[in-house]
């Protein structure tokens, strides 16, 4: 699969998983700490391990821009984990930070499959 492919994969919205990403698990916890971080499992690279994270939040929370707003996107971890870290803003100005466990794609490049 070519780059351009792959993220036009990202935007497909006639599937149940908007994003194209059905190869994707998601396991742990809740994602409302480092500790219930949710692990994103099957990523094959850093790019997809973003994109997980993002349909992640579309399935569970909505539309990006319609039921959430992005405040901040971190990155962080130590030699175990790589936690990356949303602070999201709901339509209600409720503030969430949302964690996911990014380690199994963490700093590997895009390899599109041919």
């Amino acid at each position: 699969m070519s780059f351009v492919s792959f993220v036009r994969r990202l935007f497909k919205r006639t599937s149940p998983d908007p994003f194209g990403l059905t190869h994707i698990r998601y396991e742990g916890g809740d994602g409302a700490s480092p500790d219930a971080a949710i692990l994103v499992v099957g990523a094959s690279s850093d790019l997809e391990g973003v994109a997980a994270t993002f349909s992640w939040m579309h399935q569970n929370i909505g539309p990006k821009d319609e039921a959430w707003r992005l405040l901040r996107h971190s990155s962080g971890g130590d030699d175990e984990r790589h936690i990356d870290t949303f602070a999201i803003e709901l339509p209600d100005g409720t503030l969430r930070t949302i964690f996911f466990d990014v380690t199994a794609s963490f700093a590997k490049p895009f390899n599109p499959k041919e």
